[in-house]
C-alpha cells in the first residue's frame, strides 16, 4: 500500500471513528509482525544510535516515502521522523502513530532502558495532554518544528543486543509464521528475509543463516536440496525491488 494512500486511510479512519487519539492507539497496537521484521534490519548493530540510523536509511532506500534521522550534538540527540510522501490529508494521526512505533521500537531494542526525554509535533494537540504523556512517558510539545523524540546525547550510545531483547522473539515469530504458511520451505523463508537486507548490503548467506539459526553451509545445502540457491533468491529479490 503506497504511503500516501495509507496516510489518507489513517486520517479518514480517525475522522470516522471520532477518536482524537487514533494515531497513538494505532502506533501502540503494532505487533511482532512490524517489530520482528525491523529486527532483521538492525540485528547486527550493537549501539542504539547506529541501529536507529540504519533503520532510517533502510526506509529511505526502500522508497517508503519517509525515514528516521538521528541528529546529534553535544547536549542531546534528536530522532526525527521525516515524511516525504504527499497525501490528500494532513498527516497528523499518521505522524503520531509512526513516532509512537519508533519510540516503542527503541524501548524494545534497549530492553526498556531507553525512553525519550521529550517528544514534539508540528501540529496542534488533538487529544488530552495526559493521553500523549502517558503514551510517550515524557513531556510532549505541539506546534514545534519537527516530528521528533529527544534524549540526552549519552543515552544514544547505549549498548544493545537484538539477540537478548524482545525483538529477537518477535523476529522468530515472523519466521515461524512464514514457516507455518510454507511448511519446510526454506527458500520461502530466505525470500522473506533477503528483500529486507538488500538495501543495507547485508543480504549475505552468513547473515541469513544466523537469523534462521543454522550454519551457512547447512543453508546452502538445504536450498540446493529444494532446487534453489541463495544466489538465485537474491537475484530474484533484486529484480522485484527494482
Amino acid at each position: 500500500l503506497p504511503t500516501n494512500k495509507l496516510i489518507d486511510a489513517i486520517e479518514m479512519a480517525a475522522l470516522l471513528s471520532d477518536r482524537d487519539d487514533f494515531g497513538i492507539v494505532w502506533g501502540h497496537r503494532s505487533d511482532y509482525r512490524t517489530f520482528g521484521a525491523l529486527g532483521a534490519v538492525v540485528a547486527h548493530h550493537k549501539v542504539l544510535s547506529t541501529a536507529l540510523s540504519e533503520l532510517g536509511n533502510y526506509m529511505s532506500r526502500l522508497g517508503t516515502g519517509y525515514s528516521y534521522v538521528v541528529n546529534r550534538n553535544e547536549d542531546r540527540s534528536q530522532l526525527q521522523f521525516v515524511l516525504q510522501a504527499m497525501s490528500l490529508s494532513r498527516p497528523r494521526h499518521y505522524c503520531e502513530g509512526m513516532l509512537m512505533m519508533i519510540v516503542r521500537f527503541g524501548r524494545l531494542l534497549s530492553e526498556g532502558r531507553w525512553n525519550p526525554a521529550k517528544v514534539t509535533f508540528p501540529h496542534r494537540r488533538m487529544s488530552s495532554l495526559a493521553t500523549y504523556e502517558n503514551a510517550f512517558q515524557c513531556p510532549v510539545e505541539f506546534e514545534q518544528g519537527a516530528v521528533a523524540a529527544y534524549s540526552p546525547e549519552a543515552e544514544m550510545d547505549m549498548a544493545i543486543s537484538v539477540e537478548t531483547s524482545p525483538i529477537h522473539d518477535m523476529l522468530q515469530r515472523v519466521l515461524a509464521a512464514a514457516q507455518h504458511h510454507t511448511p519446510d520451505n526454506l527458500p520461502a523463508q530466505v525470500a522473506l528475509l533477503v528483500p529486507r537486507l538488500l538495501p543495507m548490503g547485508r543480504a549475505s548467506a552468513t547473515n541469513v543463516a544466523s537469523m534462521l539459526n543454522i550454519s551457512p553451509r547447512t543453508l546452502q545445502r538445504r536450498l540446493s536440496e529444494e532446487g534453489s540457491s541463495f544466489k538465485q533468491i537474491v537475484n530474484e529479490a533484486r529484480e522485484t525491488i527494482v
